[in-house]
């Protein structure tokens, strides 16, 4: 019986990320600051955020490993999963541009190509594998 990723998982998910991203207000509000980051509009894109990063997550996971779904229904969670996980960022790489030298822009850049790259990876993998199976 594959996994598959309930409700129930999503919302502790959500409270776990919440805890988290609230502890990360606590610890580096002042870090952000140094580098003219409200670290309150952080924490809210974080916390709001959170609920289509967990959705997208496990709508991905559950496409990979439970019952297959249509591409285009994949494309677009994965879509959404990847901007919830860059949106807060991307607005810390924007609103600390001063601070934010060449090589962060580059590694930035390399995380959104690696999310990317694998969800185009999975997905081809996967629809290889059901054309062998079906």
């Amino acid at each position: 019986m594959p996994f598959t990723i309930t409700v129930g998982h999503q919302i502790k998910a959500m409270i776990f990320l919440w805890v988290y991203d609230l502890i990360k207000f606590w610890l580096f509000s002042d870090l952000a600051r140094a580098h003219s980051i409200n670290p309150h509009m952080f924490l809210f894109l974080d916390m709001v955020t959170v609920p289509t990063y967990i959705m997208g997550l496990a709508r991905f996971i559950n496409s990979l490993t439970g019952k297959a779904q249509k591409l285009g229904e994949v494309l677009v969670w994965g879509g959404i999963l990847m901007v919830s996980t860059v949106l807060p960022y991307a607005y810390a790489a924007w609103a600390g541009k001063e601070a934010f030298t060449c090589k962060a822009w580059a590694v930035l850049g390399l995380v959104f190509f690696f999310i990317l790259a694998n969800l185009v990876r999975t997905i081809q993998a996967e629809l290889v594998k059901k054309r062998q199976t079906g």
